[in-house]
């Protein structure tokens, strides 16, 4: 039987494998089965087609009954599309709201817009992490950003790095101009090549859907920069502080002269 309480209560993912995963039980009890552990049928039924779209992790996790006998059962923890899928095989009346709730979810995992996932936060060295930099943007603004080809040898890519780029940018729907540009440049050989420059925010996603830890870690770096998607300040407001900063010091070097020669002015 499926309960009719239309509110959907968002599911928090959980970092397992590198990856983020709902478990089978949030996601039956979301759905509104009144046994939620039923999902595991569901699950186990359609099971070839849930793993075309990877391996389904399985846990053992303790369950208390109500007479205080304890026993362990597997939980299977899924991935975005398994549990898209699995929400619309189960033809439950909240099954929309709760595919709804799931994109919300996930897209904003991609984005870094998630800080607090279960598992918690791990030690970061920033040393060991691709440099934010400031680059001109095409509207004249200075940006925080990050090298694509500094993302790109961080993470291990086991391709070349156009085709990479290229995926990476289709699968978050970047936006050239709004999330990334791209310039040429010449290296030291004389060849001219594409430099992909990244807002943080780009980063993030493209670090976030590599499935890997040290994309996780590198999320959880970028999240941590204090306001890393604000422009950078206008150049020429900064050489204008510069010059005011040296001002002031030239000045007070000026009455530390005069104060030493006893007021004597050469």
């Amino acid at each position: 039987m499926l309960e009719q309480n239309t509110t959907i209560a968002t599911i928090t993912p959980s970092l397992i494998e590198g990856e983020p995963r709902v478990r089978d039980i949030d996601l039956g009890e979301r759905l509104g089965f009144e046994r939620p552990r039923v999902i595991r049928e569901l699950i186990e039924r359609n099971k070839a087609e849930v793993e075309s779209f990877g391996l389904a992790p399985r846990r053992t996790a303790p369950i208390t009954s109500g007479k205080g006998r304890v026993t362990e059962v597997q939980e299977y923890w899924l991935n975005e599309e398994q549990a898209l899928l699995v929400a619309t095989i189960s033809n439950a009346p909240k099954a929309p709201q709760v595919r709804a709730m799931l994109i919300r979810v996930f897209v904003a995992w991609r984005r870094g817009e998630l800080p607090s996932p279960r598992g918690g936060a791990p030690k970061l060295n920033p040393a060991t992490f691709p440099p934010v930099e400031r680059h001109y943007w095409t509207d004249g603004s200075l940006r925080h950003a990050v090298r694509a080809y500094d993302v790109y040898s961080y993470l291990d890519a086991r391709r070349t790095f156009i085709s990479w780029i290229r995926e990476r940018v289709a699968k978050s729907n970047l936006i050239e101009g709004e999330d990334f540009i791209v310039q040429r440049v010449t290296g030291e050989s004389g060849w001219a090549r594409s430099e992909y420059i990244l807002t943080i925010s780009a980063a993030r996603a493209i670090a976030a859907c590599s499935g890997c830890s040290k994309g996780r870690d590198f999320v959880w770096h970028l999240i941590n920069l204090a306001h890393p998607d604000e422009p950078a300040p206008d150049r020429l407001e900064q050489l204008e502080g510069d010059m005011r900063r040296v001002q002031d010091a030239l000045a007070a070097l000026g009455q530390f002269l005069i104060t030493q020669s006893g007021g004597r002015v050469a």
